[in-house]
């Protein structure tokens, strides 16, 4: 995970429980920042760190993390930082994704990389981030030189809460539930092939107890202090890990008969060889879902525009939506 510092503070993202503040890193690169002293508590962070280190491991489709650093030099010359009540220590920073928006039917259909949501679906479903649909914010989509890629970000509600507790991943050790609200309903029953699956059960399954405990044991102290719950959160993920055969068949098992290429059983998905795809795969849709498409091209520039600036950075909204459900 990159470590970083902070040299910049351009203010609060106005949105998110937690608070985010974005600032610029000393690559240069501006990131949202969430904070050791957030309202959810240090646990948020934690969380956030698990995740990034997870998601990079299975190359997930989450932006780049790092621990960022505010050290005394910055809040002595910033009276804002002093005012908002932030201390100097490590934080959890996310490389900031500009000019983004939210995803929906129409704007799925476009996304090139949709194959990689099925790595993201595992990886909530593993740890029960069941915020990513709850908040409809955490999938954003931007378009980039090779087309429109979806990127999953806010990782701070792991295992159903921010402020989890030794007892609560205990009773959540054996939940199998499936999340198919909102995006992951659409991406189930009209994207999703059970293939796409498989690589990434294969690289959940091969995690071993000691990269699980190292990656657990890098967990900076500040945002997870005590170290029975360390030692629950490693049992947690190994009793997790060696699920990951049912959880990724109940998934499988929604998604339409359509998609499956010989229908094959549960067994067959998980060891199912898997070809990397070369190119991006042209999207087919049905004529008139097409024609939607088209259509929504010219709408689109319509339906957000800018409606704050940081520093001449654009952040968007929807036209009409309220100012806190910004995409920022």
């Amino acid at each position: 995970m990159k470590e970083l510092t902070a040299v910049a503070y351009f203010g609060s993202m106005k949105i998110g429980v937690t608070s985010p503040q974005l600032f610029r890193g000393s690559d240069q690169q501006l990131y949202v920042v969430k904070l050791l002293g957030n309202k959810v508590g240090p646990k948020a962070l934690a969380n956030e760190f698990l995740a990034a280190e997870l998601g990079a491991q299975l190359k997930l489709c989450f932006p780049v993390s790092g621990i960022i650093s505010i050290d005394e030099v910055l809040l002595k010359r910033s009276r804002r930082l002093r005012k908002a009540g932030i201390v100097a220590g490590p934080h959890f920073a996310c490389k900031f994704i500009s000019n983004a928006f939210y995803a929906d039917r129409v704007s799925l259909s476009r996304v090139v990389n949709k194959s990689e949501m099925a790595g993201v679906m595992l990886f909530d479903h593993l740890v029960h981030n069941v915020d990513r649909t709850v908040n409809r914010k955490n999938i954003i989509i931007k378009r980039e030189a090779t087309g429109y890629h979806m990127y999953a970000i806010d990782h701070s509600h792991l295992f159903k809460r921010g402020r989890w507790t030794v007892a609560q991943l205990s009773d959540l050790a054996h939940d199998l539930s499936v999340n198919t609200r909102r995006t992951y309903g659409l991406l189930l029953k009209h994207f999703l092939k059970p293939e796409d699956f498989t690589p990434y059960a294969r690289a959940i399954r091969e995690w071993s107890d000691e990269y699980l405990a190292q990656t657990v044991a890098a967990i900076p102290e500040q945002w997870l202090a005590e170290q029975t719950e360390r030692q629950a959160l490693l049992q947690h993920l190994i009793y997790r890990r060696d699920l990951i055969d049912q959880i990724t068949a109940r998934l499988v098992g929604l998604i339409p008969a359509a998609h499956h290429k010989k229908a094959p059983s549960a067994e067959q998905v998980l060891i199912e060889p898997h070809e990397p795809e070369q190119s991006v795969p042209a999207i087919t849709m049905p004529q008139e879902e097409m024609a939607a498409v088209v259509e929504s091209e010219s709408q689109e520039r319509r339906r957000y525009h800018p409606f704050r600036q940081i520093n001449g950075l654009k952040l968007y909204r929807q036209r009409g939506a309220h100012r806190g459900s910004a995409i920022e």
